[in-house]
């Protein structure tokens, strides 16, 4: 240093001050991207947790809408990739049960077509029944769903119902006529639903009142109950209606004030 002249002194200084303000700006620059990246991957996660919430929420529509209309319902979670459309898929769905209504359940299982009956079959396959006698057998089985039954049969309709269910041969009458009269003076208890029924859905409701709704085939316009919870909309045409004429999801819905 002292071997230079004043004018190169005074360069080298400024040089050097240059240098630290160099790796002074360098350092910020490294913080920003620590802080850019770290953004980046809260965001990526914020996403995806965004992307769960919105599969919970569609598939909690999908039930409340299974529960009123069984078959629209698993249209709804068929086209929003929740359920595939297989028996074994569709039967396990109906067989855990979860915020299911159990007479939606026996309604969709009762269905007179091909399809149906294959969901059936699957879902008494996820059943196991070893080590129950045959009364228990179908206590344990209908309790998961309320089957409508219009009439009861009698003894002899009982009976004719049964033939050819040992292995191809028939249960001896004295055998059919005692599970008969045992199912008879001991009928399946099958539970209330705990609390799946829409009514709960409705009991304590975030807002409620009624609006003017546009019609969807017709454009005419009718008043009607609307109740909002869980981020959907029922409309009812009566306050006193208990199942709703329609649900409308508010997902993705943007509000503008004209």
């Amino acid at each position: 240093m002292s071997d230079l002249c004043c004018e190169q002194q005074k360069l080298l200084i400024n040089l050097r001050k240059k240098k630290q303000n160099l790796l002074y700006e360098i350092q910020q620059i490294k913080d920003e991207l620590c802080e850019v990246a770290a953004e980046m991957e809260s965001l990526d996660f914020s996403q995806e947790d965004l992307r769960f919430s919105n599969k919970e929420k569609q598939m909690q529509l999908g039930r409340k809408k299974f529960n009123m209309d069984p078959k629209k319902g698993i249209e709804y979670l068929v086209i929003n990739n929740l359920l595939k459309m297989n028996a074994k898929d569709i039967a396990l769905f109906l067989y855990k049960g979860e915020g299911l209504n159990k007479t939606a359940i026996g309604d969709y299982l009762g269905e007179k077509n091909e399809f149906n009956e294959q969901v059936l079959k699957s879902f008494v396959e996820l059943h196991d029944f070893t080590n129950l006698i045959l009364v228990q057998h179908f206590d344990n089985f209908c309790g998961l769903f309320d089957y409508p039954v219009k009439e009861k049969p009698s003894v002899d309709q009982f009976i004719s119902m049964n033939r050819g269910i040992n292995n191809g041969g028939d249960l001896s009458r004295g055998l059919l006529e005692s599970l008969y009269e045992s199912i008879r003076t001991e009928p399946f208890k099958i539970p209330q639903d705990d609390g799946n029924d829409l009514m709960h859905t409705f009991f304590n409701p975030d807002k409620e009142g009624w609006l003017w709704k546009q019609g969807g085939r017709y454009k005419s316009w009718k008043r009607r109950w609307f109740i909002l919870n869980d981020n959907c909309l029922y409309y009812f045409e009566y306050t006193t209606d208990k199942e709703p004429r329609g649900i409308i999801p508010l997902e993705n819905i943007s509000v503008y004030i004209i």
